[in-house]
């Protein structure tokens, strides 16, 4: 047992007892010196804390007809929507049926400013602008709507406020999905009656369809947008099937590329919902997409370059919960292309039935080139391997790493030749970005990384618990101190400030209780400041560089370094140390890590190299110029690669004939270009002949410019005209004052 108070070290501790867990915990960012926040619970009462979560206060009841949005069994809250772009802090709260609230820090300290509306339809949901605190989008049904959205009563309108939510204006109807675009100024929105995507205005002025039918679902992530089409899968079978489509579009919806999939195991017409598409990542220039199937258990991990949408396989059998793939990156503050995942190693699947038996965890330095097990930072009898928590066990803690503390990575697991279940789960810990790893905790913990890497805090997870663990040597040694005897389970640990942190967690006794622990460091409490991060490495300096590799190779083609505390000092960081978190980047020789399998038809080979699957379809290089085309070797430099010599696999130049149909279009094309300007000239000469005829004055100008030649009488055809005998010359009579009968402005008897 521990016996130190948490107090005792100069940690200040304060607890505050719910009558339900909290189920949403937002820091509304503002300029005050303290956190202000807001806390709905489980029964959807709201409270409020002006000082980082020391104190609290039920606001519940300031919530003009909170008690008229109940609904049977519900209090009046369902959802806070924090606004990302406000110094007040403003968080919209929606309430049951029509009812929202807004609510912001006041210029009086201490106190906040709460709006109440009453929309004139039900509220489904509401996204703030990402840029404008004033604009807000709405999604509401009709009044009378019985929640049926099948039915035709219950059709979804878009609303659109420019005021923080006083008016709305009808944007749209029949809205299924919407979105803002990341500047702020556009937003996108899918129907439900014809399937029509659209972007917009944020009023819904200059509204573009952008896809007339068939759009079922889209996303918008990091500039680029994600829309499943339903289309005809083939024609002439006894009934209509359908296919998902996936269109990708990085400029704002304005042009789509279809994507394309390397195998069939999960092409556009092997899955069976829209939702079987998952983004997994989106970032620098790279997408990853999961593809699941309803008739199996797992999915696949796709990779591509996001401007082209060509996508191959890059991991098989990875896990999945609700749609959601179990993929993780590691947060540097450049790309570090470094991410974790967790898969089912289908090699016994024959033989069992627990599939939660054979879970495994991979990991890939370079954006899923290559995939390797983790390997044990223990001894084993027998082959052995750390395997870690990811997004598919949402209920345990998960990978933790931050732009602020670079290399350092937290994760909950453990090793053998397969994963265990979470009740034999420790802390393991990375100086390496993931590479090598340690244990550091025995037990399943909740975790924090806080204060640039200089101070660990954890917690028993999956148990109840009094005692909060520390660590100023990022895991080395740990002390520790009681925070109550009142035992609970601690769910997660939240920075709230400079050296202040929240526990939040809850009891399992059958009181459904909530507990909430404030949590400061006293400058009592902390070692003295670090010094010398202008001199990383030196000596007398408390902070070392760090580069960015795997084993002494370099990452996507640099090498980065950073500067971050050394782990053998307990020193604290302050929070002026953000000048120094990022030191230098260099490239480096190209090497085969630097290149992905170049789109949709070429597929990793068991040996690691990039081989051609698509047997029906010649490849497709760049079009024969000058007698040169450039033919692709099978390989693409991964998107945010930088290296530059060494290893060249990119397009190759090889001779090449140009096709015969190249030039016989050319002829084609010139002849069509003669007939119309032949049939322009003679047009042109007809209108000046009629114009000289009835015209003296041009006749006059033009006539002395005609050859001499043209004017004899020679009896023959003479400038398109044939003379004849008892006439002037034929080109006179065609141009001058005498009518022959071959002029070609002769007039017609009629015509007189």
């Amino acid at each position: 047992a521990v016996c130190q108070l948490c107090t005792d070290a100069f940690i200040t501790v304060d607890t505050t007892t719910f009558g339900q867990p909290i189920q949403q915990l937002v820091q509304m960012q503002t300029n005050a010196t303290e956190t202000n926040l807001l806390a709905l619970l489980a029964d959807g009462l709201l409270f409020y804390s002006p000082n980082a979560g020391r104190d609290w206060t039920d606001v519940t009841t300031r919530l003009l007809n909170y008690w008229k949005s109940n609904a049977i069994g519900q209090a009046a809250v369902s959802r806070l929507v924090p606004s990302p772009c406000t110094e007040t802090g403003r968080t919209y709260v929606l309430g049951f049926a029509a009812y929202y609230w807004t609510v912001e820090a006041s210029p009086v300290p201490g106190e906040i400013i709460i709006a109440s509306y009453e929309s004139s339809s039900p509220i489904l949901d509401l996204i703030p602008s990402p840029t404008d605190d004033s604009m807000a989008l709405m999604n509401a049904v009709p009044l009378g709507c019985d929640m049926d959205l099948s039915s035709s009563a219950c059709r979804s309108v878009l609303y659109g406020s420019s005021n923080f939510g006083a008016q709305w204006v009808t944007v749209a109807d029949y809205v299924h999905e919407y979105a803002w675009n990341d500047a702020g100024d556009g937003i996108f929105f899918l129907t439900s009656s014809s399937g029509s995507f659209y972007s917009a205005d944020p009023d819904g002025n200059n509204a573009v369809q952008v896809i007339e039918s068939g759009g079922v679902e889209f996303a918008y992530e990091d500039g680029v947008v994600f829309l499943v089409v339903e289309a005809e899968e083939e024609e002439g079978s006894d009934e209509i099937q359908f296919r998902y489509q996936l269109k990708v579009s990085e400029d704002d919806g304005k042009t789509f590329v279809e994507a394309r999939f390397s195998s069939s195991t999960a092409a556009n017409a092997d899955v069976n919902t829209a939702g079987d598409f998952t983004l997994a990542d989106v970032s620098f220039g790279t997408t990853f997409i999961n593809v699941e199937r309803t008739d199996i258990r797992w999915g696949s991990l796709y990779v591509a370059r996001t401007q082209d949408a060509s996508f191959y396989v890059t991991l098989q059998f990875n896990l999945l919960d609700n749609g959601v793939a179990d993929f993780s990156p590691v947060i540097l503050q450049a790309e570090s292309g470094i991410f974790f995942a967790n898969t089912y190693d289908v090699t016994p699947l024959s033989s069992l039935n627990d599939y939660s038996a054979i879970v495994q965890t991979m990991a890939t330095f370079d954006k899923g080139g290559v995939w390797h097990r983790i390997p044990s930072p223990v001894n084993c009898t027998e082959e052995c391997y750390l395997h870690l928590r990811g997004p598919a066990d949402p209920m345990e803690p998960q990978i933790l790493s931050t732009a602020t503390a670079p290399g350092l990575v937290l994760a909950a697991g453990n090793v053998g030749l397969h994963r265990a279940p979470a009740q034999h789960d420790s802390v393991y810990f990375s100086r390496s970005a993931g590479y090598a790893w340690e244990g550091v905790l025995d037990g399943s913990h909740s975790y924090a990384i806080a204060a640039h890497g200089s101070l660990f805090l954890a917690a028993a997870h999956g148990q109840e618990t009094g005692e909060l663990l520390y660590s100023w040597t990022q895991g080395d040694s740990w002390d520790s101190c009681r925070t109550t005897d009142n035992l609970y389970d601690v769910d997660d640990i939240v920075e709230v400030g400079p050296a202040t942190f929240l526990l939040v967690g809850r009891k399992y006794d059958g009181s459904a209780t909530g507990v909430v622990q404030y949590l400061r460091f006293t400058d009592a409490a902390l070692p003295r400041e670090c010094v010398g991060p202008e001199a990383p490495d030196a000596e007398g300096s408390d902070f070392e560089t760090w580069t960015a590799a795997v084993d002494g190779s370099c990452l996507l083609g640099k090498t980065s370094t950073y500067i971050r505390r050394k782990r053998d000092v307990a020193c604290y960081i302050s929070e002026e140390f953000e000048a120094y978190d990022y030191a230098a980047e260099h490239t480096c020789p190209c090497t085969r890590e630097d290149y992905m399998c170049d789109g949709a038809c070429w597929q990793k080979a068991t040996d690691g190299s990039c081989e051609y699957a698509c047997e029906d379809v010649e490849p497709t290089d760049e079009e024969c110029s000058n007698g040169y085309r450039l033919e692709s070797q099978g390989y693409m430099k991964i998107p945010g690669d930088v290296c530059e010599g060494g290893l060249d696999l990119g397009p190759v130049e090889v001779e090449c004939e140009a096709s015969p149909v190249y030039w016989q279009t050319a002829v084609a094309v010139w002849l069509t270009v003669s007939c119309f300007v032949m049939i322009a000239v003679i047009v042109f000469l007809i209108a000046v002949l009629m114009l000289m005829r009835s015209n003296e004055k041009l006749n006059a100008l033009i006539f002395p410019l005609v050859p001499k030649w043209c004017t004899e009488d020679t009896g023959t055809l003479c400038c398109g005209g044939e003379a004849e005998d008892d006439e002037e010359d034929g080109f006179y009579a065609q141009l001058g004052g005498s009518r022959s009968s071959g002029s070609l402005v002769d007039d017609d008897d009629d015509y007189e």
